[in-house]
């Protein structure tokens, strides 16, 4: 398989149609379908959120709406075209994106579906801290308490990933504030497990 070659013309917006079998899991795709006489090109439709940006070999595209469809043009006879589609949505002031990949021949149509609000899925984080340590989520503060402290959320859609999802720890010793940080990429169902050890920095600070 290979990426559509520079010389092709890439995934454009082009109206859409029919609204059938759909894929939505991972990169596969349940079925192909012949998209007319054109026999150097292919098309990609995919169904998102109404308010989803659509990336397509990460180039952002300008259609709108739940349905959308994507024709690549002056493709070879015979070969396989790999297309990457990203969908970003923004929840809560936080932007969720969801990646996946289909391979294409000429003359054929694949169908994505994005159901990126769908809340089935629990992520957890789990973080290993000082007993006295505060605790900060994505700028909020957390509540708990402890030596060991798990988060749980089904807030996250499945598919989607929260990028740059800071953990922020604070402890008070000897008069001083001592800070660390960590930032992850959150993916949606997963548990995630972190320690923040203090003990170098609490010796230096007297």
């Amino acid at each position: 398989m290979e990426a559509a070659p520079v010389d092709a013309t890439p995934a454009e917006d082009a109206p859409s149609s029919a609204r059938s079998s759909y894929s939505t899991s991972g990169s596969s795709v349940a079925s192909y379908l012949r998209a007319g006489s054109n026999g150097t090109s292919a098309t990609l439709t995919v169904r998102v959120p109404e308010d989803a940006k659509v990336f397509v070999n990460g180039v952002a595209t300008t259609s709108t709406g739940a349905e959308r469809r994507y024709v690549s043009r002056g493709l070879k006879q015979g070969e396989s075209y790999t297309y990457q589609v990203k969908v970003e949505i923004v929840r809560d002031g936080k932007t969720l994106e969801e990646v996946k990949e289909v391979q294409l021949q000429t003359g054929e149509n694949a169908k994505l579906a994005f159901d990126m609000d769908a809340s089935d899925v629990e992520t957890t984080l789990t973080v290993q801290v000082p007993e006295d340590a505060k605790v900060t989520l994505s700028g909020s503060q957390t509540e708990s308490t402890g030596a060991l402290r798990t988060f749980t959320t089904k807030n996250l859609p499945s598919g989607s990933i929260w990028k740059d999802y800071t953990i922020q720890v604070s402890i008070e010793r000897d008069g001083q504030t001592l800070t660390k940080s960590q930032t992850i990429d959150l993916v949606a169902g997963e548990e995630k497990s972190l320690s923040f050890d203090f003990a170098t920095e609490a010796v230096a600070s007297r």
